[in-house]
């Protein structure tokens, strides 16, 4: 699924959970946690959050130059096939003239 796809079902997603809450006094219970929490406890939260989401983001990323390095070392293998073959091919035509 492409990038903005995805983040479209993600907003579409909570826009449906938010409206949920909303219907059902949900919101209400949860500003009355989030004003009885000390600020501290927030801030550890989302430092949590944020962490988890940076984790993610390098996993992806180390993901995908991972895939870039084997295709790049890939082409380097098939690269050095070719020019052994060559290399062979050369060599049996050569003792071929000489026999």
């Amino acid at each position: 699924m492409k990038k903005r796809a995805r983040w479209t079902w993600i907003v579409v997603g909570l826009l449906v959970v938010f409206y949920t809450f909303q219907q059902f006094n949900g919101l209400s219970s949860i500003t009355n946690l989030l004003n009885k929490m000390p600020l501290w406890t927030m801030i550890v939260f989302l430092g949590i959050v944020v962490s988890a989401w940076q984790y993610f983001k390098s996993a992806r990323q180390e993901k995908d130059e991972d895939a870039h390095w084997l295709e790049e070392q890939g082409k380097v293998y098939m690269h050095r096939m070719e020019e052994e073959k060559k290399r062979r091919n050369q060599q049996q035509s050569n003792e071929e003239v000489h026999s």
